[in-house]
Parts: structure tokens; sequence; C-alpha cells
């Protein structure tokens, strides 16, 4: 969807890495540099989809900032990000507020611009910390900023200032989702990392829906995918290139402004991952014949218009200007492409639950071990076994993962203590049915009394004999 005459904006993520493959002779007119390249479907690395489609819901994790999402912009050198653009974009033109509506670029806001200097790369980062559960466990995103080519402008060295990069929220299904807004740069790397509550990495299982790709940009995914779908509307206007190894939008949107929309099913991509990070490049529109090979940059210099006139700090904020020292009155000179995903995807999922057992003791609350939970699922009426909940030592809970509905009549599970801990008694058990689409994390309570006897003490003395009992 373009936000003014020149925007062009995308979705994030719709590459995919594929090497050794025949591909079939199925192309349409495209884009420059895209004649002859196969559609998404074609090539082999994608499936088309529709809505009477089902994939795998153990890929359920996407990222999505809620209410009780905390959003923070760090470095890894103590370098802030300046907010140039935002502050001074905001004044003079609402930009933020314009293009995203739940933005807010206050000091505790979700929305963040940096000048993204070559001794930068690598070290900014935005940080969203719980954005969902994967595994049990609350999951702490962080969107790391790597590489980019700044644009060079003769006669003014050290211009990097005229480059920005701004990080927003937009809507989507339970919540907000993150958006990348690059300004001045033709293509951008980071890298999207999962961490759980104590910062170390996390490997999780997920999906993103990528919507909105504008024509002619193109995305790189350096890592293993292991599906990748589209609509039939989207396929229609996405080809695969092997030279760049990369997917990129090769016809205009039906929007009027040849764009997309993220509600409109041309532009939708839903690709499946596992593991603790993806990374990937971004590239704007018009740069596949410019591309130095698979996840590189561009083989060409980046140069900035020359009708730019730069006048210094005093520049005024209006349509596409952002920098400190950038000022025009015509909107097509700045270049600037959006990019960011949706929790939404055209298919179905199926159902699953992730079930997770704290078991204390009923007085102390002190986290039990030594426990055995057995799973049964219902099968001719009767309830079988299934599978254990493990013990977790990190966790301080029993943990059993991916029980699957269509595994069991009815999507029904029964939980029963089986074994108490080691001088515990008592007798617990919960049903649940796997009701939901994707991955449901089932978290439920268990306790144990500690056993109690009696004992019989006698003490004796020169002149008596006493008997005392007492329980414990």
């Amino acid at each position: 969807m373009k936000r003014w005459k020149k925007a062009l904006s995308g979705l994030l993520m719709a590459a995919l890495m594929v090497t050794g493959i025949s591909f079939p002779e199925n192309v349409f007119a495209v884009s420059a540099g895209m004649d002859g390249l196969p559609s998404v479907v074609d090539s082999g690395i994608g499936k088309k989809v529709d809505t009477n489609s089902t994939i795998d819901g153990t890929y359920n994790f996407t990222p999505v900032i809620g209410a009780n999402t905390k959003v923070s912009f760090g470095s890894t050198d103590g370098t802030k990000w300046d907010n140039q653009f935002c502050v001074n974009g905001e004044k003079y033109a609402q930009v933020c507020s314009k293009w995203w509506p739940l933005s807010d670029i206050g000091d505790n806001g979700n929305t963040r611009s940096f000048i993204p200097y070559e001794r930068l790369k690598g070290k900014m980062y935005a940080e969203y910390t719980n954005v969902g559960n994967a595994n049990g466990l609350p999951v702490t995103m962080r969107i790391w900023f790597l590489d980019w080519q700044n644009t060079n402008i003769s006669g003014y060295p050290g211009y990097e200032d005229v480059d920005n990069v701004v990080v927003s929220v937009d809507n989507t299904k339970g919540g907000a989702t993150p958006v990348i807004d690059i300004k001045g740069l033709k293509w951008i790397k980071v890298r999207f990392s999962y961490y759980d509550e104590n910062g170390n990495p996390l490997k999780v299982k997920g999906h993103f829906t990528l919507s909105d790709l504008d024509y002619s940009q193109g995305f790189y995914i350096d890592g293993k995918v292991d599906g990748i779908y589209v609509t039939k509307e989207a396929d229609d206007r996405l080809i695969y290139d092997a030279r760049t190894d990369a997917i990129w939008s090769a016809k205009k949107g039906s929007n009027a402004d040849d764009g997309t929309s993220p509600d409109n099913p041309e532009g939708w991509v839903t690709y499946t991952y596992e593991g603790d990070s993806q990374t990937m490049v971004f590239y704007n529109g018009g740069t596949i014949q410019n591309v130095d090979g698979p996840g590189k940059g561009l083989t060409t210099v980046q140069s900035y218009p020359k009708d730019f006139t730069f006048t210094g700090g005093d520049a005024i904020f209006n349509g596409w200007k952002g920098s400190s020292r950038t000022e025009a009155t015509d909107w097509h000179v700045w270049n600037t492409s959006e990019f960011g995903y949706t929790s939404e995807m055209v298919m179905h999922q199926t159902k699953n639950v992730d079930l997770v057992i704290k078991k204390a003791d009923e007085t102390t609350g002190e986290a039990l071990k030594g426990a055995e939970f057995t799973v049964y699922k219902m099968q001719g009426g009767q309830w079988v076994t299934y599978t254990k909940a493990e013990w977790k030592d990190e966790y301080k809970a029993y943990r059993a993962l991916n029980l699957h509905a269509e595994d069991s009549e009815g999507g029904k599970f029964k939980v029963v203590e089986t074994k108490n801990p080691t001088g515990y008694t008592g007798t617990w058990e919960h049903e649940f049915t796997a009701e939901k689409e994707g991955v449901v994390t089932l978290t439920l309570d268990a306790t144990n009394a500690r056993k109690t006897g009696q004992i019989t003490i006698t003490k004796t003395g020169e002149n008596n004999k006493k008997t005392f009992r007492c329980g414990i």
C-alpha cells in the first residue's frame, strides 16, 4: 500500500533460499529484470492455498505486540536511537501518526528512528518483551539491524544522515506487529531473534504471513524455511529468482496506486520456520538487476536525486523529508519502503495443546520434582496412554508439548498424576479438549501434601515413665 505518490511499502520475510531446482517454463510479462522467471508455485518452492487448506498447527508462534508487551530500543555500545526523523517529521508533517495510527514517539513509546551510520551496523536493536508464548514459555523478540548501503552524495562526504531507519507498529489480529520503514536506503539486512525470559536464545516453531508486497520489491531469507504458502492472487504476481535466491513482486497491485494492501490476498504469503532467529534482506523496488548475489547488497552506487537541496539543521520536514540536511518541494525525490508482517493467514491450522503442569507443596508452595504425569487420549471410547509429561529443571515444571487433536477422538485428553513425589501423597487428574487452531498453552496447578504418620516416644526417669505421641 503506497502511503504517498512514490512511497513503496511491502511485507517482511517473503524470500526463500532454494538451490539446485529445475524450473518449469511457465512465465509471464514482468518488471524489468524478471522476464522468464517462474512463479513461486511453478518454481517448486511454494504451495498454493486457499480458505479450505489446512497446514501443521505446531507452527503456531507469531510474535504479536499485546497489552503486556514492553517495547524498548537499544544498542550494544550505548548509542541512543536519535529519533530525529520521528520527532521532526511528526512536528512538521505528522508523518508517523498518519502512516501508523498506533505509533507513539514519546519517551516510552513504540516508535523510534535512527540514522544508519556505517559504524552502527550490527549494534542497533528494537526489543519486544512478552510477544507471546512458545514451548510454554514467554518470548522476547529482538530485531537486529545488521547491514545496509548508505546513500552516496557527490560533493557531500559524510552525509549519511540523509538516510533513516524507522520502526513502528501496525494493526494485526490479536494486537500489533512491528513495521520497519527505510528512508533513502534501497536495501537492509535484519535479524529477528527470540529469547526466553532469562535472555537465552529460544527455539520456536512459527509462521509469518507477509502482506502488502508492492511492485518490484524482493526478499531473501538466510536460513531454513520449512514451508511457504501463497494464495492464487499472490502467485500471479510473485516470482522466484535463482540468481538472487529471492522472491520478487513482478506485477503491480490492483489498488488505485498500483500497490497492494494488507487485506488484499494478492499480496499474502505465509511461511513456516523453526529456530531461534531468522535473518533476511529486504530490497526496494527496481533493484533485482543490481543485487550482487544471494543475500548481498547492490553492485551499483546508491546515489541521491540531483534535485535535492541541502540546507543544514534547520531543514523543514515536509513530504518525505526526514533528515537533518534535506529540503525538497517534490515528494517524488524521497526513496522510502516499508515492510512488516501479520499474524493472520488465509488457511486453517491443525489443533494442538502444549501442557504445562506446575507441581507444588500445598503448604509451602515449593516446586516438587519426582512426580509422574501420564497423558491419555480417547480411543474407541476409552482412555489409552498417549505420552508422559517430563520434568524440566530450568522451568520448575512438567511439560508435554504438541498434543495433537487429530490423535484423539474429539480432541479429548486426560492427564493423571500416576506417581507422587517421594514423601508426598494425594491424587490429581484433569480432562481437557484441544479446540482451537494452532497451539494453545494449557498451564495447570497441582499440589501434594506431605505424608503424615505417628510415632511413640517413651521417656523414663528415675521416678516416672511417660509416653508421648505426636503426628508427623
